[in-house]
C-alpha cells in the first residue's frame, strides 16, 4: 500500500465536502434534519479558504481522505484527519498519525485536537495512540499528545 499526503487545491474541495459527509454518514453522526445541498455548498466554500493547512489522504493513487493540520509555535493541531469508511480500520490514520507524532517529537512542539462529545470512535483511536485528555467543552473533548 502507498500513502501520500497531498496538498489540496481549489478542485479537491467537493472531494474534502464528500469524505467529511461521507465519514460522518457511517458514523451515524448526521442530523435528521441535515441539509447536505446547504452544507456542501457553505463546506466547499470554507475548505477553498483552508488549503494551506489541509492534505488529501491518498492511498494506492486513489483519493481517500482529508488531513488539515494548523501549525502555530505553540501546538501542531490537528484540525482534521476523516478517511472515507473504504479506507477505516486498516492503519492509515495510525500512518499519518505517526508523521504528525514524529514532527511533534522532532520539535518538541505538543499535538492538539478536539474531538466531539458525539464520536467516541475517535476518541477512542487518539487515546490509544497515547492523547491524553485535557478538557471538555459542551461539544468537544480536548486531547493532547505528548
Amino acid at each position: 500500500m502507498s500513502l501520500e499526503l497531498r496538498p489540496a487545491r481549489e478542485a479537491d474541495a467537493a472531494f474534502l465536502t464528500d469524505v467529511v459527509i461521507e465519514t460522518t454518514r457511517d458514523q451515524g453522526r448526521l442530523a435528521p434534519d441535515f441539509d447536505e445541498h446547504a452544507f456542501r455548498r457553505l463546506y466547499e466554500q470554507w475548505s477553498a479558504t483552508q488549503l494551506d493547512d489541509t492534505s488529501v489522504i491518498v492511498v494506492d493513487g486513489a483519493g481517500a481522505g482529508r488531513l488539515r493540520v494548523v501549525r502555530t509555535p505553540e501546538s501542531i493541531e490537528l484540525a482534521g484527519i476523516q478517511l472515507l469508511p473504504a479506507y477505516q480500520g486498516i492503519g492509515i490514520g495510525r500512518l499519518v498519525l505517526a508523521g504528525i507524532k514524529q514532527e511533534s517529537s522532532s520539535t518538541r512542539v505538543p499535538i492538539e485536537l478536539t474531538v466531539e462529545l458525539d464520536n467516541p470512535r475517535a476518541k477512542a483511536f487518539y487515546e490509544r495512540e497515547g492523547f491524553r485528555h485535557v478538557a471538555s467543552t459542551d461539544t468537544d473533548h480536548v486531547l493532547r499528545w505528548p
